[in-house]
């Protein structure tokens, strides 16, 4: 799969199966999800193509996370999204919340490539694994 096609798949997993379920959810009172707002947190991936264009210098990591030494982050590729949760008002930062749990399995079972950060320390992460990238 080229990086096009895996683009076009991520967004639609993401956009046309993953948050219309999971706002479905929030209003079940007996899913784990009930009452869950959810918000993408993009706003501090730099991507390296246009940090060069802008002729800025920027250190050689992942600007997420900070713990690469190269740009590896699928972020960058468009194939990956951090997922903030809410619970009435309230930003679950326990990745083994219920809420999360539910979300993240739910994420999995949609592809094969699914992959859910959960699995690596990063549960608000949610991507389409490149081979070893996640």
């Amino acid at each position: 799969m080229n990086l096009r096609e895996a683009r076009c798949l991520f967004t639609r997993l993401l956009t046309n199966d993953l948050m219309p379920w999971a706002y479905a959810q929030a209003y079940d009172p007996h899913s784990p999800l009930f009452g869950c707002e959810f918000a993408l947190d993009e706003g501090r991936v730099k991507s390296p193509r246009l940090v060069r264009k802008a002729g800025m210098v920027f250190e050689a990591k992942d600007a997420v996370h900070g713990n690469r030494g190269e740009f590896r982050s699928l972020h960058h590729d468009g194939r990956a999204v951090d997922i903030l949760v809410y619970r009435q008002g309230q930003y679950l930062s326990n990745g083994g919340d219920r809420a999360y749990r539910a979300l993240g399995a739910y994420w999995k079972g949609l592809h094969e490539l699914a992959s859910w950060g959960y699995d690596f320390g990063d549960a608000n992460h949610f991507s389409l694994s490149d081979g070893d990238r996640r």
